[in-house]
């Protein structure tokens, strides 16, 4: 019996689908050796039953790698070799930890920007980090806005602009709205708002509704494929101020030891449709999330304390999420203490009651 991979592979998997791979071999054993990128990531000595070897769950051992090192998508090579001439096979994987059942993973890659996202609600001042597979060269790109004129004319135009991919592979595009509504306003010579815009390379298409509300918290985190998502909450955010401490009597006076005070911010959001509420999933279950605001020229890490999830999918209804979260780094943070613009500048009036 020659030394064979048995398996059926796919040139494509998301990882989550990666199956248990099969060995025939006439040999008591072998070593399986698996690779990324040309890089070796695991290595065992395998001992056959009845000339056969299965080495299991080896999308855990990609999965783990993958996070670490960033991947959204990249080749895997497995090889095994008993003492003769050892066997290789090759496939790609799309990083995904929810079971992907919409499209096959290949035909993912070639036409869809990676998120399940294609159309959201979002803030004029949030960058939208857009990540897609492109080939090597230029790409053209589609912008198609609505906007609305000082008068409250709404208008629609398109432009047609371009991106350029050094090698194949992964590709992090960000999109501005605050910069296509700056655009639209030199082009026009006056002041205008965006509403609505979609943004197209190819068949990869995404669509924003711009939401000018001046109570919103955004966020940018790893998504189901690994690539950094923002997403915005059009709500009120409530601080609350926590105190952790320890207890001991000393000549028969109270004190506190291990004292740690911690900020926990509280955040509902407005009515979400199914598609948004399921969505947010892979904010709560990504494995790192930052606050967009920047502090000290940095995105903050933080943390999801605590959240109540909880969606139908009744017609007509609306869902909403509460959620807790806290900064990684435990200092306590001072809220913005700078004076709003004339607040000694308008005229004093005195109230009697």
């Amino acid at each position: 019996m020659a030394l064979s991979i048995t398996t059926e592979l796919q040139s494509t998997y998301y990882t989550c689908d990666i199956p248990n791979i099969g060995i025939d071999t006439d040999r008591a054993s072998l070593v399986f050796t698996l690779k990324v990128k040309g890089k070796q990531i695991f290595k065992s000595t395998y001992y056959a039953s009845n000339g056969k070897v299965t080495v299991r769950d080896i999308l855990s051992i990609i999965e783990a790698y993958f996070v670490q090192q960033g991947y959204s998508y990249q080749t895997v090579n497995i090889t095994a070799d008993d003492g003769d001439e050892p066997v290789t096979a090759t496939f790609h994987a799309v990083y995904c930890h929810f079971h992907c059942i919409s499209k096959p993973a290949e035909v993912f890659v070639e036409e869809n920007f990676f998120t399940t996202a294609t159309s959201r609600v979002v803030s004029l001042n949030c960058p939208q980090p857009l990540a897609g597979y492109f080939s090597r060269g230029r790409h053209s790109v589609r912008v198609s806005a609505m906007y609305q004129l000082p008068d409250g004319t709404t208008k629609s135009t398109g432009y047609t602009e371009s991106i350029n991919a050094p090698l194949v592979g992964m590709k992090t595009i960000t999109v501005n709205p605050a910069t296509i509504e700056e655009e639209l306003s030199d082009a026009l010579h006056m002041d205008v708002k965006l509403l609505q815009f979609s943004y197209e390379i190819e068949s990869r298409r995404c669509h924003f509704f711009i939401q000018r509300t001046p109570s919103t918290r955004s966020f940018y985190f790893w998504n189901a494929f690994n690539c950094k998502e923002a997403v915005t909450f059009f709500s009120e955010t409530v601080t609350e101020l926590e105190t952790d401490f320890s207890e001991a009597v000393i000549e028969h006076q109270l004190a506190y030891y291990d004292v740690e005070h911690t900020h926990t911010y509280q955040t509902q959001t407005g009515d979400l449709l199914l598609m948004q509420a399921r969505w947010l999933e892979q904010f709560f279950t990504s494995p790192k999330i930052q606050l967009a605001q920047k502090i000290n020229g940095t995105n903050p890490l933080v943390l999801i304390a605590d959240y109540e999830h909880q969606i139908t999918d009744a017609p007509g209804s609306n869902n909403q999420v509460n959620f807790k979260w806290k900064f990684a780094d435990k200092r306590l943070t001072l809220n913005d203490f700078s004076l709003d613009d004339g607040i000694f500048t308008e005229p004093y009036s005195e109230e009697y009651v």
